[in-house]
C-alpha cells in the first residue's frame, strides 16, 4: 500500500522558494565530490601515504573523507529527488503558469518584472501564481 503525503500550498511555495537554492547546493555538492575525487586519487599515489601507520592519523582521516562522501552522496540524492519532482510538477502545468513560476522562482523575477516579460499585469502575475501553486500542490 502506498503512503500518501498530504502536502500545503504552502510547503509547495516554500519548496519553490528554496527550487534555485537547491540547484546551487547540488552544483556545489557535485564540485566538492569531484575535488575530493582528485584529492584521493593524488593521495593514492604517494608512497608515504600508502607506508603510513595507523597511529599517526591518517586512519582517521580516511574514515572522516569517507563519512563526508558518505552525507554528500546521500544529500546530492535528496536534492536530485526533490528537483525532478519539482521539474516535473511545472512541466505540467500550463503554460502561463509555467512561465510565471520560472519567472518568479527560478529566474527570482519580481512581479513587475515578470509581468513585463509574459505581457501581464503584477496582479494576473500574482494570481497565476497562486493558480500554479495550487495546481503544482494537487501534483506533488
Amino acid at each position: 500500500m502506498a503512503k500518501e503525503y498530504n502536502i500545503s500550498t504552502e510547503r509547495t511555495e516554500q519548496l519553490m522558494k528554496e527550487y534555485a537554492r537547491m540547484g546551487t547546493r547540488l552544483r556545489m555538492l557535485r564540485f566538492e565530490t569531484r575535488c575530493t575525487a582528485n584529492s584521493n586519487e593524488r593521495n593514492e599515489h604517494r608512497e608515504s601515504f600508502a607506508n603510513s601507520t595507523p597511529d599517526d592519523g591518517k586512519v582517521m582521516l580516511i574514515k572522516m573523507v569517507s563519512d563526508n562522501c558518505t552525507r554528500r552522496a546521500a544529500e546530492m540524492d535528496r536534492l536530485e529527488y526533490t528537483i525532478s519532482i519539482l521539474n516535473e510538477a511545472i512541466e505540467c502545468l500550463e503554460d502561463r503558469h509555467r512561465k510565471t513560476i520560472k519567472a518568479l522562482y527560478v529566474n527570482g523575477l519580481t512581479y513587475e518584472s515578470a509581468g513585463r516579460a509574459l505581457h501581464a499585469s503584477k496582479s494576473t502575475v500574482n494570481r497565476w501564481r497562486k493558480e500554479a501553486l495550487e495546481i503544482m500542490t494537487g501534483l506533488l
